[in-house]
Order: structure tokens, then sequence, then C-alpha cells
């Protein structure tokens, strides 16, 4: 295996993107900067003997390879020396993993949403483009999360692997490590379509029965509704079943999406289950504008789907965007619901 040979495995896909279905002229800029996505080329790459930490980082020598951080990461990174001990030790004490793995998770692969809209279509683009190895290996902090195993039961040609003890570090003999097929907050159209048909297919979703479905972050430790008791009158007006998607099996949560006719909720992982919705469903995203990635814009986009959002103001200053929780005034969202049913009952 040449440490130089890079393999394509995923054409680029270019894509325009719809505005939102309720965009105001004063958040134009927020969104202009998503409306077109270029697209790229995803290579996969080969490394021999690449060591990994249980908590996800891995390296090639001593280098922390850089496909660790996605690329528009501004997160603060390793320092030189902290990487250099943290390779030193993993290569020490790892586990050893003799032959060739596919290895396609990065520094937030053991999140749902990146999980399933970033990690899946990599793996899909892999075995759509006949190439090995087909065996996946996957550090423990991932692996250990019940629904990336569930969902993997849907690639039967794929051949799992990871520690057997999911909190020690490993050693591949040999790896080939596969980009991402879109970029952070981005999304393929071709390979989201596909894993949403295939896990559609594998946990036997049946067709879109016109659910309206409002997930919840009550249970969540950030980026909760902070008044949403009182918003539990407008969801019943409008016909919403409330639901904790953290709470389900990954299969119900398959099941539970497909059945969607609308998908209302704050900016999360939960709302990450639209990518198994019917093409034609709508979102509706809680958000604060300014700050908030508009992943799920991209997302709607992708699966041709209308997206609607509501701003909404944090419940308190001075936290982070990502971090905030939010309060959503009960009258708007009796707005924004009406106008959202309008595209699903016109």
């Amino acid at each position: 295996m040449s440490l130089t040979s890079f393999v394509r495995y995923s054409n680029g896909q270019a894509c325009r993107r719809p505005m939102p279905a309720n965009l105001r002229p004063e958040d134009f800029q927020t969104f202009e900067g998503s409306a077109f996505y270029p697209g790229a080329d995803a290579l996969a790459r080969p490394v021999n003997t690449l060591a990994f930490r249980a908590k996800g980082e891995f390296f090639d020598g001593l280098d922390l390879c850089p496909e660790y951080y996605p690329a528009n990461d501004t997160a603060r990174r390793l320092r030189q020396d902290q990487v250099l001990a943290r390779a030193s030790k993993t290569r020490a004490e790892a586990a050893k993993h003799p032959g060739d793995w596919l290895w396609i998770t990065d520094r937030f692969s053991a999140n749902y949403y990146h999980w399933i809209c970033d990690c899946l279509p990599r793996l899909e683009a892999w075995v759509a483009s006949g190439n090995d190895p087909r065996r996946l290996l996957l550090p423990g902090g991932v692996s250990g999360r019940k629904f990336v195993r569930e969902s993997l039961c849907a690639y039967p040609e794929v051949e799992v692997g990871a520690p057997a003890d999911e909190s020690r570090d490993g050693l591949a003999e040999r790896a080939w490590i596969a980009g991402p097929v879109a970029a952070n907050g981005n999304h393929h159209p071709g390979w989201q379509d596909a894993v949403a048909n295939r896990m559609r297919s594998c946990f036997q979703a049946g067709r879109a029965t016109g659910a309206r479905l409002w997930v919840s972050r009550s249970a969540a430790a950030r980026r909760r509704i902070a008044n949403e008791a009182a918003l539990a009158p407008i969801l019943e007006k409008h016909g919403f079943r409330i639901v904790a998607m953290e709470q389900l099996a990954f299969a119900e949560q398959v099941r539970l999406a497909a059945s969607a006719s609308i998908l209302a909720g704050p900016h999360g992982a939960g709302l990450a289950n639209m990518a198994f919705m019917r093409p034609g469903g709508t979102v509706l995203e809680l958000r604060q504008v300014a700050g908030t990635m508009n992943s799920f814009h991209s997302l709607a986009a992708a699966r041709r789907q209308k997206y609607f959002y509501l701003p909404c103001q944090p419940a308190e200053r001075g936290h982070p965007v990502h971090a905030a929780d939010l309060v959503c005034e009960p009258e708007a969202l009796d707005r924004a619901l009406s106008r959202v049913a309008e595209t699903v009952d016109g």
C-alpha cells in the first residue's frame, strides 16, 4: 500500500439550494453563503499502522491525521507536544488489528447528527465504489454508541471491527481513511438519498402517513426550549406529537421520521432525522439566526424538503449560540405552524 496514493471514491456534486420558504429580508445574508455549494471530490488515502484512541483521535506515525478535524472546525486544536505524547502512548499500549481496514470517523463522529449526515454517506459512497477493504474499524467512543451499532445492521456487506474493550486504544496494520463526501455542515444529495433509502428499507419504514412531529430537547443538556411547556397547547392545536428521539431505538427513529410530513423543533441532533423523511416533506427549525450553522437548511435542500425557520432569543445572556437555551414566543410558533401547514394541506 503506497503512502502517496489516493483513491477518488465519490464525485463531488454541486447544488444550488432554495432559500428558506419564509426568508425575512434581514436574514438574507445569513443564508446567502450557503445558497450554492460547489461540491468536491471525496478522496481516500492509505496509512500504514494507523493508531487510534478510544476517544477518536487517530495518528499517522506520530502526527495527528488532518482528517480528524473537519475543514471548517475552528475549535482549539491539540498542541504538537500533546499530539506527540498521545501518539507515542497510543502506539505503545494499543490493541493490534491486523490486515486492511476502512476508517470513516473524525472529531465529531460520536454525535448522532454527524454519524447520520457525515459518516454514513462516506460509508455508502465507499461501498458503492466497489473499493476494498470492506472491513470498517471504529474507535470505542463511536462503536459504543447504540445508534451506531444499530444503523450498521443496514450494511451486511461490511464487517465492523472495534476494540473488544471500548475504552481500549487500537492500532490498525493498514487503513484507508475516507474523506468526507461534503464539507462540514453540507450534504451530498445523492449519498444522503442512498443512506435514507437503505435505512428505510432495512428497518421496514412504511409510507408517509402525514404525521406531524415536534422533536423535543427537554432531556438535553443545552439548546432546550426553556418555555416548552407553554408551547404544548399550540402543538396540540396543530396536531403535533411531541417526541424525544434519543429515547427511541434507531429503527423506530427511522420509521417515525419516514412517516412524517412535518418535522419541527430546535436546532439539534434529533432534527437530523429529517434525513429519513420522504422528499416533499417540510421542516421547521427553531434557532438563533446569527451564529447558528445552516446545516439543516442544507440537509433539507439535499433531501428535497421545504425548509422554514423560526428565530428565537436566548433564555439567558452570555451563553455561546451553540449552548444557549432558547425562548420561543407561543404566538410566533402558532403563526409559523399555520404557515407550514399551508404547504402540506394546500
